[in-house]
Formats: C-alpha cells, sequence, structure tokens
C-alpha cells in the first residue's frame, strides 16, 4: 500500500529531489562499503579456507546457483510493483535498480530508505515520478513482509512437531496460531478481491495491490525465501541432520527478526536467531555455514552492486546527468 499523490512536483522542487537523492544514494553507497569492509575484516582467512575446503564442490555449486535464482526471482517483486501502478520499464532496467537496491538494504539495513533512494535514482531516470517510486518501494517491502509471516504461517500448520523447537509450544497452540496467520492472509486477499475502490485514510488515497497482484507476490516470496534458506541449507556439513521445513521456519523467523532490529545486515541477529531455533545443529558448523553464506548470497552481490552502482554515476556524470 501507498500514498499516490494527484501530480508531478515543480521543476525547481523535482532537481532539488535528485540533488538529495544523489546524495542519500552516496551515503548509502558508502554505508554498503563500510558493511563490506566490515564483513572481511571478521572473517578468519585460514578457518574460512578450512571451513571451504570441507565443502563438496556441488555444495558450493548449488548455494552460487541458487544464490543467483533468489535474486532473479527478487527483480519480480518490482515487475509485479510496476504493473500494479501502471508503468512500463524496460527489464534489464528492472533488473538492475532491482538487484542494486535489494544488495544495499540486505547488507546496510533500513531496506525502505537504502533500498529506496537507490531505486529512485535509477527509476528517475526512467521517467518515474517520486510518488510512482515510492508505491514501487512500499509494494515491494509490503509483500516481502507478507511473504515472511505466510511462510511462518505454512511452517506451523504443516510441521508443527519441528516448529514447537522454535517456540516451545505445544504443536496444537502452534498449529492453531498458523491457521490464524493464514486466514488472516486469506482475509486480505478477499478484500483485496471484492474492495469497492482506492482505500481513503484520513487526506491520503491509498491503491491498494489487486488479488491477483498480491497473490502473485506472496508467491513469489515463499519462493524467494525458499532459495534463499536453500543457499544456507546446503552450505551445512554433510553430517548435520535437520529437515528444511524446520530450517526454513527458523530462517524465516532469523529474517524477520534482522529486518525488525534494523541492524545491518541483521549481523549477530540473524546468527542468534538461528542458534537459538535449531538447538540440535553444532553451533560451531552452523556459524561456519552463516559465514560462508554470507559471502555467497551478500557479500559479493554487494561487491557486484557497488561496482554497478559506481559505473552508473559515472556514466550520469559523463552524459551531463541523464542515465
Amino acid at each position: 500500500m501507498s500514498t499516490a499523490e494527484p501530480a508531478a512536483p515543480p521543476p525547481a522542487t523535482s532537481s532539488r529531489w535528485h540533488w538529495v537523492a544523489g546524495a542519500v544514494t552516496l551515503i548509502v553507497f558508502g554505508l554498503a562499503i563500510w558493511v563490506l569492509a566490515r564483513e572481511l575484516s571478521a572473517i578468519s582467512l585460514r578457518n574460512l579456507l578450512d571451513r571451504v575446503n570441507e565443502l563438496s564442490s556441488s555444495a558450493l555449486a548449488w548455494s552460487f546457483g541458487l544464490t543467483v535464482a533468489s535474486y532473479l526471482v527478487l527483480t519480480l517483486y518490482d515487475v509485479l510493483a510496476l504493473r500494479h501502478i501502471g508503468k512500463r520499464v524496460p527489464y534489464p532496467h528492472v533488473a538492475f535498480a532491482s538487484f542494486v537496491g535489494y544488495s544495499f538494504s540486505q547488507n546496510v539495513g533500513l531496506g525502505f530508505v537504502t533500498g529506496g533512494s537507490v531505486r529512485f535514482r535509477i527509476y528517475s531516470g526512467a521517467g518515474l515520478l517520486a510518488n510512482e517510486i515510492a508505491e514501487v518501494v512500499a509494494y515491494c517491502t509490503f509483500v516481502f513482509t507478507f511473504g515472511i509471516i505466510v511462510a511462518i504461517g505454512v511452517t506451523l500448520v504443516l510441521d508443527p512437531k519441528d516448529a514447537r523447537l522454535l517456540l516451545g509450544l505445544p504443536p496444537g497452540v502452534l498449529v492453531a496460531l498458523g491457521v490464524f496467520i493464514l486466514g488472516t492472509a486469506v482475509a486480505y486477499l478477499a478484500w483485496t478481491a471484492f474492495r469497492p475502490g482506492p482505500l481513503k485514510l484520513f487526506s491520503l488515497i491509498l491503491r491498494v495491490p489487486g488479488f491477483w497482484t498480491n497473490l502473485a507476490g506472496i508467491g513469489l516470496a515463499l519462493i524467494d525465501l525458499t532459495l534463499a534458506a536453500s543457499v544456507l541449507y546446503v552450505l551445512l556439513p554433510p553430517d548435520v541432520v535437520v529437515s528444511f521445513p524446520l530450517f526454513l521456519g527458523a530462517y524465516c523467523l532469523a529474517i524477520a527478526a534482522s529486518v525488525l532490529s534494523h541492524v545491518p545486515g541483521g549481523i549477530g541477529v540473524f546468527e542468534a536467531v538461528m542458534i537459538v531455533s535449531i538447538p540440535g545443529v553444532p553451533v560451531d558448523a552452523l556459524v561456519s555455514a552463516i559465514i560462508i553464506y554470507r559471502i555467497v548470497y551478500l557479500i559479493l552481490p554487494l561487491a557486484f552492486a557497488a561496482l554497478l552502482m559506481a559505473g552508473y554515476e559515472v556514466g550520469r556524470l559523463f552524459n551531463n546527468g541523464r542515465p
């Protein structure tokens, strides 16, 4: 859901906002580089190489392949969001904005600000107005968050015995909680299917995505979370036995806690929730797998996105501010 503004800002205001967006983008870029350097400095190269040597080539190949698949799915959030607001942007442009935006936001935190500033910088060059870009960011944020909630609900309903390890509640209570979560999701989808029109809240007009747009977004979120969790899952040592539904539930809880904490990259928060949620997995094995996961799924995409964004800004500089 997002706010729709009636008209574009005047030229002077628009120019000022472009300068502000550029400054914010540079700040976000600096934070991304800082997070990248901090992550790398915290890693013992010897221990990491030992752990990598223990991994099979197939496990590493699967982790890279699943990472690529996950980021490709992430680009479809933006595709749906642009379709929701009735705007057409070439897919390579969308994929670029989505990849850089998610790479920055997943490492720096404060996704609405970091990912939003990057998208504003890129999508404004494609002719989108500030309010339209805000709608894209709002839709992506809402659908991703809603997808996490639905994934947790599915886990509670389909695997309550394993989920008991996550929350320490009786299976019956967990199933009831899962049914409530999924029932709320179904009720929301039904409301979007039969709503009379835009939602008016005081002076704001909220364009709520339609039933099929929401359903597709939730489906994408479930696929993305499954792929992202699988990246970490395949990096676990072969002798570690844990069911994937339990692992997926723990992963969703860890991601939710990371997002709510606003800690850059969820560093410490993600690890703590995973360790507590899966007590049967040796801590050293899990932490080692998470370190490699961070490199494969977060740091390498962040480094690539930083290079792409730097090249984009240099291109604009030599093209008199035009993309």
